[in-house]
């Protein structure tokens, strides 16, 4: 992955001492209440918005659930989330990688707690099999010793191949042999399943990549034995076509809101597994100031609320950490210059205060 060193030490000194002015003073309380209520860290002014009462989400805050990050690999960021309490990130495996085993070294050293993703990143081309897939775990566990929790797979019906081509039984066989050969070297390592099952929508007129599609795969997996071999699974809960408020009915024709959906595809994978859920992905594009600035805040206050609600729900991976020009999800700009965006500022008055 790219490397890129965007200001001097000298400028992310200065920066961390605004996040440190900049959380100051705030109180979280763990009653229950409305987004709305929730004051974050003190951002910019252009970032202070009144959400109307049409926003608000009833929560429960839940001290148990983790907030991480799915990282930018930017040494920078990654230092001023280590200082303000954020240590799990998560990023793919590539094997046979000197700068990645170096710089999971050396973020490892800093602080870092990895989730590494074991997938297309970690064994190569389009035409494995599951022997080389076990090679390619056993290599991997090898060159990143700091890692000690792993994801089978990101995205399955998203991200195929010849051999994970959406088949619930090899998928299985691909969950099984890489549990065996991590617990093989070291047992108390925490393998994740299911590699970000979808939340929403529910149903479609098209029915690939609907909660109804995905769930029957991944309730086949299970009755294969998977529940032996997984310590967790991994969700993905997104918005509807960049729809960043939650609490507004999706466009399925199932009466719910994407809240509602969320809350639903929750507790159904929960019943099935009686697993801990970790929500591996979940996050809002940010490409201009007003989503900066209104959009991606509110979606944040609302899922991150929502979410670690749910006792089940033991961490969660924004996605991502760092924005670059032509991929703007991340909560720090990293160009034309390094800057904490709005939503970078409630995230980690959560992290501090709402949720560990």
């Amino acid at each position: 992955m790219e490397r890129m060193r965007i200001v001097a030490l000298a400028a992310f000194v200065v920066i961390v001492l605004v996040v440190i002015g900049a959380a100051a003073g705030h109180n979280h309380s763990s009653s229950s209440t409305t987004l709305q209520s929730h004051t974050s860290t003190s951002p910019p002014t252009s970032a202070t918005q009144n959400y109307s009462a049409s926003t608000t989400i009833q929560i429960q805050s839940n001290s148990s659930t983790r907030l991480c990050f799915n990282s930018a690999a930017n040494i920078t960021a990654m230092r001023m989330a280590i200082y303000n309490g954020i240590t799990c990130f998560r990023m793919d495996m590539h094997v046979n990688s000197p700068s990645d085993a170096a710089y999971i070294q050396n973020t490892s050293a800093m602080g870092a707690e990895w989730l590494g993703i074991l997938d297309y990143a970690t064994v190569s081309g389009q035409n494995w099999t599951l022997s080389d897939w076990n090679t390619s775990v056993s290599e991997a566990i090898v060159q990143y010793p700091q890692i000690h929790e792993w994801e089978i797979w990101n995205e399955p019906d998203n991200f195929r191949s010849t051999y994970q081509d959406w088949n619930a039984t090899r998928y299985f066989y691909m969950m099984r042999s890489a549990s065996v050969i991590i617990k093989s070297r070291y047992p108390n390592d925490t393998v994740v399943c299911f590699g970000g099952a979808s939340t929403h929508p529910i149903t479609g007129p098209n029915n690939m990549d609907t909660v109804e599609y995905e769930y029957i795969f991944y309730q086949q997996a299970w009755d294969e034995g998977a529940s032996r071999y997984c310590d967790a699974i991994s969700l993905h809960p997104y918005d509807d076509y960049m729809q960043y408020n939650i609490s507004k009915l999706g466009y399925n024709g199932t009466g719910l809101t994407m809240a509602g959906e969320w809350n639903y595809s929750l507790n159904l994978y929960e019943n099935l597994t009686h697993k801990p859920i970790w929500i591996t992905e979940t996050g809002l594009e940010s490409p201009n100031s007003y989503s900066d600035n209104y959009e991606q805040p509110l979606y944040m206050r609302q899922a991150v609320g929502l979410l670690s609600s749910h006792p089940y729900v033991k961490r969660i991976y924004w996605f991502q950490l760092a924005s670059y020009p032509t991929f703007q999800w991340g909560l720090i700009n990293l160009w034309p210059q390094f800057r904490p965006r709005p939503a970078w500022y409630i995230y980690i008055n959560y992290s501090k205060n709402g949720t560990r």
